[in-house]
């Protein structure tokens, strides 16, 4: 679950490296993208709930672990940008793994555990919403504030020193 949350900071620097795009070409196919997953992710959740309610929770919760899988894997080789948006909308179409999983732990928890346990589902998706986000300044370039853009041109560039 941790692995859907850490692509969404680093999708307009993947857009950018595969399609070779400007700044603002970048901002407008990193937008279509994210909102791709949220768009079919609305229209989709109803299917999956009627189909948890009839072949089970933990089945819909395998269901969105392996697609969200399969999907990011199928999207780490994509050629183009248009093939990425495609594969972050069917990401939306085949994960909701959060709501998955609350379901699943609300239809076995008992009601004095209930609460607490979605507390802990939720703060650990805060954890990695707030670790993915942090991600990009875990390197020695962003930490180390005594060198600036200027002194070192090949800071910003996609080339490895």
């Amino acid at each position: 679950m941790a692995a859907f949350t850490f692509v969404d900071p680093l999708l307009p620097l993947y857009i950018q490296q595969v399609g070779g795009l400007t700044i603002k070409a970048t901002a407008f196919w990193a937008e279509v993208a994210a909102s791709g997953l949220g768009i079919a992710m609305f229209f989709i959740s109803p299917l999956w709930g009627l189909l948890a309610d009839r072949f089970g929770r933990k089945a819909m919760v395998l269901r969105a672990m392996f697609g969200g899988a399969v999907v990011l894997s199928l999207m780490s080789m994509a050629p183009n940008i248009y093939l990425i948006v495609v594969l972050r909308w069917m990401q939306g179409l085949v994960t909701g793994s959060v709501a998955a999983m609350t379901a699943l732990a609300s239809s076995i928890g008992t009601q004095v555990y209930l609460c607490s346990g979605r507390r802990a589902l939720y703060h650990g998706r805060a954890v990695c919403c707030t670790l993915a986000a942090l991600a990009p300044f875990g390197q020695k370039e962003h930490l180390d504030l005594s060198v600036s853009c200027r002194d070192d041109p090949g800071l910003l560039s996609s080339e490895s020193t």
